[in-house]
């Protein structure tokens, strides 16, 4: 005689299912804490396509963004998977709707326990014990099919909403306390990638490469073995646990022969206010001189889309607050060899005659480039330093800085580096903002964030963020990481990340909370 129906104010059994990604099973009580959101679904139905599509949305990003329920409670979003044996097809759908984590429920033996007779199944249950509202495991809604569904979201939303998280905490979310690294290696290196991570388990691991999973690379360690060029790609870990889901930066493999590489080009766009002091940047070029490209374009960033640009940069570089060189309009001195230098750079060109700023110079040691406005006025400019030296000599560029005011929210201070090569180095970024009361300085940015974005064909696209410098699991690495750069401030809102990024062209980007304004140091240290 079939099990009676699930009715909602009933307890849920506990059950097992398999994770069909991992083959491990999973229990319904793996996720005590949180608010569980079952989906049956069979990848041909036309419901359950008419469902995924909106649910993956409307619930899972839905309650991801709002950091759960009004309540602060986590939304544990399941699909269960109700046909077995057409594999293909039911990645398919998966990979169409972007649908997270899935459960195999053949043969329906959980399914039919809360409805029977079709598809899609719904049921909402409260993992959250103690809960003034609701009794732990209790089901609080149920329901067969889509399409005959009056606003099933919104439906759906309410009863997750009604659940209040009384006294007890939700689960600790999975947190990255290590992050895989890139790496570039012969052919025939045996490689393994890994991660450490933290949070309320059971901890589920899924790896993939270039976006793609790798169904059995399910463990903290991915041992590739001995890799070949079919290897080489981006990889990631997704790590899921009962408090909800993270997802790793990419960490590059590259099979081929190590070329080490540096630093060759530092850049920072700001706002120069005509009436107020120079946007000052700061470089450093250790062991011995280099020869140097330095440019502040303003009118050149027109043909780029920038609005708003400063019509007559100046710009001065300056060593222990004597003046080394200096440059107005780049055209009127040596402009045959600024343009091949330009190229030799792989800097954009500069309109002739035109009132951008460029000289090139040779230096060692510290300093700083300030640039103004020659007729007064206010404007976006790009202040930029090209290493035009060997790779192979031993002087290097190994750091920048810029201080500014940032207004409004707006990303207004950004830095730009590029590494050569095909190993990855590793930098030190900081925006600074609260640390700068050490120095006597006042209106300081209160709160600035930090975001570094890798430079592709496809576009920007975001590798790290940080907010406040002592979240990162490697605060402490970061703090020492250069010798003779000042420390930030304990329990202070600066931001701050250690990173071995792989070699190519990169932005980090400070920014506010919207309305915030004052003043931030942003800085690129090349670690030793």
């Amino acid at each position: 005689m079939p099990a009676q129906l699930y009715q909602p104010g009933d307890i849920v059994e506990n059950f097992t299912l398999t994770d069909r990604a991992t083959g491990k099973p999973v229990s319904l009580h793996d996720f005590e804490g949180s608010i569980i959101f079952l989906e049956w679904f069979a990848h041909w139905c036309p419901f359950c396509q008419a469902a995924a599509a909106r649910t993956v949305s409307d619930i899972d990003q839905y309650y991801h963004d709002l950091g759960g329920n009004p309540d602060g409670i986590p939304v544990v979003h399941l699909h269960l998977n109700l046909q077995g044996g057409q594999e293909a097809q039911t990645q398919a759908f998966i990979d169409f709707f972007h649908i997270g984590r899935v459960l195999n429920d053949f043969e329906a033996a959980v399914a039919r326990r809360f409805q029977s007779g079709g598809q899609p199944i719904f049921a909402i249950i409260n993992g959250v014990a103690a809960s003034p509202s609701h009794k732990q495991w209790e089901l609080l809604y149920s329901h067969l099919g889509y399409g005959n569904l009056n606003q099933p979201i919104t439906t759906f939303r309410s009863v997750i909403d009604s659940v209040k998280a009384g006294a007890v905490t939700a689960p600790e979310p999975p947190a990255i306390l290590r992050h895989p690294l890139s790496r570039t290696v012969p052919a025939g290196t045996n490689v393994t990638l890994a991660v450490e991570a933290g949070g309320a388990g059971p901890l589920a691991y899924l790896w993939k490469k270039d976006e793609e999973p790798l169904p059995d690379a399910t463990a903290a360690v991915l041992d590739l073995g001995a890799v070949e060029a079919s290897d080489a790609g981006d990889y990631s870990v997704t790590i899921t646990g009962a408090g909800g889901t993270v997802t790793s930066r990419r960490a590059r493999l590259i099979v081929a022969d190590p070329i080490p590489g540096r630093i060759v080009n530092l850049s920072v766009r700001s706002r120069v206010d005509g009436g107020g002091s120079p946007l000052i940047v700061g470089f450093v070029v250790e062991g011995g001189a280099r020869p140097l490209l330095v440019r502040s374009v303003g009118p050149g960033l027109a043909a780029y889309g920038v609005a708003d640009t400063l019509e007559d940069p100046t710009l001065t570089v300056l060593a222990g607050g004597n003046t080394v060189a200096a440059n107005d309009n780049w055209s009127d001195t040596g402009a045959a060899a600024l343009t091949q230098a330009f190229r030799q750079a792989g800097a954009f060109d500069l309109e002739a005659p035109g009132r951008d700023a460029a000289l090139l110079t040779e230096l060692a040691g510290a300093h700083t480039v300030h640039v103004n406005s020659r007729d007064a006025t206010s404007g976006t400019v790009l202040t930029e330093i090209y290493d035009l030296g060997a790779d192979d000599e031993g002087a290097r560029l190994v750091n920048i800085s810029a201080r500014n005011v940032i207004g409004g929210g707006d990303d207004t201070l950004i830095a730009g580096f590029s590494i050569t090569g095909n190993t990855p180095r590793t930098l030190l970024v900081r925006a600074v903002g609260p640390s700068l009361a050490q120095f006597e300085l006042t209106g300081f940015l209160p709160d600035p964030v930090l975001r570094i974005f890798e430079q592709t064909t496809d576009g920007d696209i975001l590798f790290a963020t940080n907010d406040d410098w002592e979240q990162e699991a490697n605060a402490d690495a970061a703090h020492s990481a250069v010798p003779g750069a000042f420390l930030l401030q304990s329990a202070s809102t600066d931001a701050a990340l250690l990173l071995t990024l792989p070699a190519g062209s990169y932005t980090a980007v400070v920014g506010g909370p919207a309305g915030s304004t004052g003043e931030a140091l942003i800085e690129v240290y090349e670690v030793p």
